[in-house]
């Protein structure tokens, strides 16, 4: 509101100077045309943010992203407050400039007052159209979708919710737009659970008669929907070769996981199932090692999230804590089968990376912690008398910070003779 605030300091300093310099109200009565010209022009403009949308709109009905953003603007409230407000303040400055009940000069202050808001409100109607084809905006107007969706119970909607986020990550991952992926995908991480609710209630095939389903299958349901189109992005992204689209993807999946697993024990690993498949697909222009350590770090930190979770609630979530590290363990194993080649230092980072954690004062004593920390040495030494391991890891101690860390802070660490 910056024009509007110097308008107003010019309007107060016109009055006082109506009374202190003489002859100031005739050089006012000049202007009277300009203002009546440029409030007509303002009342015309006040849908020009929609005619924007439109236009730049128009041979792009494929893009996501652009459509996305049209029906974004389109649904602003914001957008109508804005363009309510142009109409009035043009039509109140019209009205200012044409009286004849008060001297042209309060006339003139009246219409510099007028003018400097009808500038501010295009100035907020421009920022605020660029704001909903950004990332962050796009998540707003997705989550006037979910609850619209909620609200009405349209499939219509319901789709919408589920099909919407994905296009567009694809879209940012084609573009090149990595910042916007990551930004779009945090913003996702924020409305979890409004957006998995909403992907719940959408009723794919349902017959006259047919029993209602619980709501934990409805996240079921969801899950499937979901894990199906995770490994989509996945395979788009080995396939553009991008190894930061493949990292938001599986990052994203989870923190899904999360917030899956936080409406049932039992949902979720459908998610991370998916994960640990993905490497034993085409891998694109993506080395096959760094698709595994992707996946392997996302198990690491969704061990950790659960790990933090249990300190924060004071509630164990020791068995999905084990079932994940079960599942990390079977990818290691595979990994190591597969890729003979592969440093055993780097194998072991995500095991590191959960030891320097357990090792903080504020994870000693969360429930749980002793089944973790012996299915953890257990694992370890498992891989430790692997095929000789203990020799190659001595080799590659100087490879990785992490290693030096694993061998000598971890509170577990396996002895080896």
């Amino acid at each position: 509101m910056f024009v509007t605030f110097v308008s107003l300091i010019m309007a107060v300093a016109l009055v006082v100077g109506m009374d202190l310099v003489p002859g100031v109200e005739s050089m006012m009565v000049i202007s009277k045309d300009y203002f009546e010209l440029y409030f007509g022009v303002c009342f015309s403009l006040s849908l020009l943010p929609w005619m924007c949308m439109l236009f730049l709109s128009q041979g792009a009905e494929t893009q996501p992203i652009t459509i996305a953003a049209l029906r974004s603007n389109l649904d602003d409230r914001k957008l109508y407050v804005y363009a309510v407000s142009i109409v009035v303040v043009s039509l109140i400055g019209m009205i200012i400039v044409l009286q004849p009940l008060y001297p042209e000069s309060w006339s003139f202050v009246g219409s510099v007052l007028c003018a400097g808001i009808l500038v501010d409100l295009f100035r907020m109607s421009y920022c605020r159209v660029q704001f909903r084809r950004t990332p962050e905006g796009l998540v707003e107007w997705f989550i006037e979708v979910m609850r619209k969706s909620v609200k009405n119970g349209d499939e219509k909607w319901h789709t919408i919710s589920l099909e919407i986020p994905f296009g567009l990550m694809v879209f940012y991952m084609k573009s090149g737009a990595y910042g916007s992926l990551r930004l779009f995908c945090h913003g996702i991480v924020e409305i979890s659970d409004l957006w998995l609710g909403s992907i719940a209630r959408l009723i794919m095939f349902q017959l006259p008669g047919q029993y209602e389903e619980s709501l934990l299958d409805r996240y079921s349901q969801a899950e499937v929907s979901t894990a199906k189109r995770f490994s989509w992005i996945i395979q788009e992204a080995c396939a553009l070769g991008s190894l930061t689209a493949v990292e938001e993807a599986t990052r994203l999946a989870g923190k899904l996981f999360i917030t899956f697993h936080n409406h049932h024990e039992s949902l979720g690993y459908m998610l991370l199932g998916t994960l640990s498949q993905a490497s034993q697909k085409d891998c694109g222009r993506v080395s096959r090692r760094d698709l595994d350590m992707e996946v392997v770090s996302a198990f690491s930190e969704v061990i950790k999230s659960l790990i933090e979770q249990s300190v924060r609630r004071n509630a164990p979530e020791t068995t999905a804590i084990l079932n994940v590290l079960a599942i990390l363990e079977n990818t290691l194993k595979e990994i190591s089968r597969r890729d003979k080649t592969i440093p055993n230092a780097l194998l072991l980072h995500p095991l590191a990376r959960i030891s320097q954690m357990l090792e903080y004062h504020r994870y000693r004593s969360f429930p749980g912690r002793e089944e973790v920390e012996a299915d953890l040495r257990r694992i370890v030494a498992h891989f430790l008398v692997l095929e000789g391991v203990s020799g190659r890891l001595v080799e590659g101690a100087g490879a990785m910070d992490s290693e030096t860390s694993f061998n000598e802070g971890s509170p577990f660490k396996p002895k080896i003779h």
